[in-house]
């Protein structure tokens, strides 16, 4: 189920084609979480792509920000994008997915009901700073799961209180510059190891992993968010 969001809300917006190639140009030992080589749309922008085989994959045009960009427009990119990077001529879209995944908030199931106890998106699963709810997910039913074992059945939280903070600082920062963010990114992919990352984003690191992860990120963007997110801490 997609969740339902406002049309200026910050989200994570897709649209992905599972695609059949003529030729074999993917590598199924590589996943490209991130590719900056678009077009500029004034949102932080980035292709996904996960191979299945040489001929067959998930192409993603992905965007971060408040505003939407048409499904049209986002076609069109991805005709671009596997012409201009991966040489094609031809292929099949076996099939096509879009939504929109919120980033700042949890989002109210509209089945919600004192019967029901939410998990995932509807619960706060979601990692404010990228989007991904799959891990957490699977924590909040492990516990849950427990918990009617013991007779007690209840609503589970995820997350950490640090990892939170760091979340506010990181999307503070990207709403301050969508288009920009790419650099920062950049930056922390070449300064930070894909193991630590990987457990940040798993909301498995260490302290070691955070400190790290902290000195990797430019310093004067990401300052100035932690000044604001801190101000408004105080405030709260």
């Amino acid at each position: 189920m997609v969740a339902q969001t406002a049309p200026s809300a910050l989200c994570q917006r897709f649209l992905g084609w599972f695609i059949e190639s003529a030729e074999p140009v993917f590598d199924a030992s590589c996943v490209t979480l991130m590719d900056f080589d678009v077009t500029a749309n004034g949102e932080l922008h980035f292709m996904y792509v996960l191979p299945f085989s040489a001929t067959s994959a998930l192409v993603e045009d992905t965007t971060i920000g408040v505003h939407d960009i048409s499904l049209v427009e986002r076609r069109g990119e991805l005709e671009r994008y596997l012409r201009d990077r991966y040489g094609l001529i031809q292929w099949q879209v076996e099939r096509e997915e879009s939504a929109a995944i919120p980033m700042l908030s949890k989002t109210k199931s509209p089945h919600e009901s004192a019967r029901l106890i939410p998990v995932g998106t509807a619960a706060g699963a979601i990692r404010p700073s990228s989007g991904y709810a799959f891990v957490r997910t699977q924590m909040q039913v492990a516990a849950l799961a427990a918990r009617v074992a013991a007779g007690h059945p209840s609503a589970v939280a995820v997350g950490r209180e640090l990892d939170a903070y760091l979340d506010r600082v990181f999307l503070d920062v990207l709403q301050a510059d969508p288009e920009g963010f790419s650099r920062n990114l950049l930056t922390l992919g070449r300064r930070l190891s894909g193991d630590r990352f990987a457990r940040f984003m798993m909301d498995a690191a260490t302290p070691v992993d955070l400190l790290c992860l902290i000195a990797a990120l430019p310093k004067p963007p990401f300052l100035r968010g932690a000044v604001r997110v801190g101000r408004g801490l105080v405030r709260e």
